[in-house]
């Protein structure tokens, strides 16, 4: 496998608790994403319906636990704001909410899918304790703009959605895939997400198996779920996105991949094991990156980023991968990115590709250094043995930019440039020095399997009380929530004493 250390296609990218941050002045700038208290949804109070799609009975069935409806359409008609729908054992097809009159998407005048809008309070689809319901598609809202009188018109991505559905759906296996498309306030938790079929070998397989697609959403919140035998996990342009806590894994392209908006959380992920089977400059022209996380834009730029607190390991190509923006005269601007963990790679590390404007804080992520780390992926056997840093030549200053208290190696490339730099360890491998954490013996996958995490400090570590104390009261936690002192450790780790 060829390292891949320079600027790539934009076809490759880019979500948790929300952290509580003193004030200062670059923190006035960069907002964390809008979590939104409308998104967080109950389930007392509330009426419950349930469907069974093996006993059932959608005309004689009144929709109780005894006497159930048969498929999801026929509940539909029965929910009202605030209700519960279990859904029992079966597979239940392909599940279109959020758009009427029909199924399709409309192809002729006479067929216009318009948004539909019918709950005014959260309602949730949760798989019945104790079962695994399968549904083979879930498609959410449509990117028509209502009274249009065409159904190719599109509403505009600053229309920022066209439809508040107030639908959670939780505890589900999708088979082949989530649309998510010009909704608002839409949760997706505790779900098993695929997609059927060939993962790589065309460009349709490598591009278009997207685990969960976002297109024009808002308040959109996407947690705890396994996205796995996908090609891309994550793809989005939405604003108000939260991505937390989700196993992105045995994947054939990015992780996450941002395609603009603003007030983005991607958080407490792991993302790791992704790679399309084929080298670089191999003549395959469905030939792509598998990064952890790619930022490039499509509807915009992103703007307002926080991505904190997640592991990266096994990946072919780069842990985040920062494009040039693409919009004229249009920056990226705003974002936080600390707390990350990063296993070697096959690309560069980190790799920022584009100006971040009017704040761009990297601070207390780890390079974990593990020179043995052999693993096997979807494909092939793999190693990663890229442990670079590298930013394009900018002009930071002035912009409220800060890059502090990181763990890295001496391969790492960062400029001088920037309104805050300090506090951080270049670890060298092959110096005199010890490394400040724990070192990782052979496969970085078998580690944490024995309960350990990258990256953990060594009870004599250089990394120890040596961060700077200059914004210590902004970052209140670790990676694994551990409050941080009055002299912060180095890196994503603050040992407890």
């Amino acid at each position: 496998m060829k390292k891949k250390m320079n600027v790539v296609l934009i076809y490759c990218l880019c979500f948790s608790l929300t952290i509580g941050y003193g004030c200062s002045k670059v923190e006035d700038t960069i907002k964390p994403a809008n979590t939104n208290p409308k998104v967080v949804n109950s389930l007392s109070g509330s009426s419950a319906f349930y469907i069974d799609a093996i006993r059932g009975n959608d005309i004689t069935g009144n929709g109780r636990q005894a006497k159930p409806f048969k498929s999801f359409n026929r509940a539909m008609d029965s929910l009202k704001s605030g209700d519960v729908l279990f859904v029992n054992n079966g597979n239940y097809g392909d599940i279109v909410v959020g758009r009427t009159p029909g199924n399709n998407w409309g192809s002729t005048p006479s067929e216009i899918t318009v948004p539909f809008s019918k709950f005014t309070n959260w309602v949730t689809v949760k798989a019945a304790p104790g079962q695994t319901p399968h549904i083979n598609t879930l498609s959410i809202g449509t990117l028509n703009i209502p009274n249009s009188g065409s159904p190719s018109k599109r509403i505009d991505f600053i229309q920022k959605g066209n439809s508040n559905l107030y639908m959670s759906f939780d505890g589900i296996t999708i088979d082949d895939g989530v649309t998510i498309s010009g909704s608002r306030y839409i949760n997706i938790t505790n779900c098993t997400i695929n997609r059927i079929g060939a993962l790589n070998g065309s460009v349709s397989n490598i591009d278009n198996k997207v685990g969960i697609l976002i297109q024009n959403g808002r308040y959109i919140t996407i947690a705890n779920n396994e996205i796995t035998h996908v090609s891309i996990g994550i793809e989005a342009g939405s604003y108000d996105l939260v991505i937390k806590n989700n196993n992105i894994h045995n994947n054939s392209h990015d992780g996450i991949r941002a395609i603009g908006g603003d007030s983005w959380l991607i958080e407490g992920n792991k993302i790791h094991d992704l790679d399309d089977g084929v080298d670089d400059n191999s003549g395959y022209n469905w030939n792509r990156h598998s990064d952890g996380i790619q930022v490039f834009t499509i509807y915009d730029v992103t703007n307002n980023l926080t991505i904190r607190g997640n592991l990266f390991y096994h990946l072919e190509a780069m842990g985040i991968m920062i494009n040039a923006s693409t919009v004229s005269t249009t920056y990226y601007q705003k974002w936080i990115i600390e707390n990350n963990i990063f296993g070697p790679v096959g690309g560069t590390t980190v790799h920022f590709g584009a100006d971040i404007r009017n704040g761009l804080v990297f601070r207390h992520n780890t390079i974990v250094y593990a020179p043995k780390d052999v693993w096997q992926s979807i494909y092939r056997p793999m190693n990663g043995k890229i442990y670079h840093l590298a930013m394009w030549s900018a002009d930071y200053t002035n912009n409220g930019s800060r890059f502090y208290n990181n763990i890295l190696t001496t391969d790492s490339k960062v400029p001088d440039d920037y309104d805050f730099h300090d506090g951080n360890i270049y670890y060298d491998p092959s110096g005199s020095k010890a490394c400040p954490y724990e070192p990782i013996p052979g496969n970085i996958a078998n580690y944490i399997a024995s309960g350990k995490t990258p990256g953990t400090l060594i009870s004599n570590s250089a990394a120890i009380d040596a961060g700077s104390t200059k914004y210590a009261s902004e970052l209140k936690i670790d990676f694994l929530g551990n409050s941080r002192d009055s002299k912060p450790d180095v890196g994503a780790f603050e040992k407890q004493k």
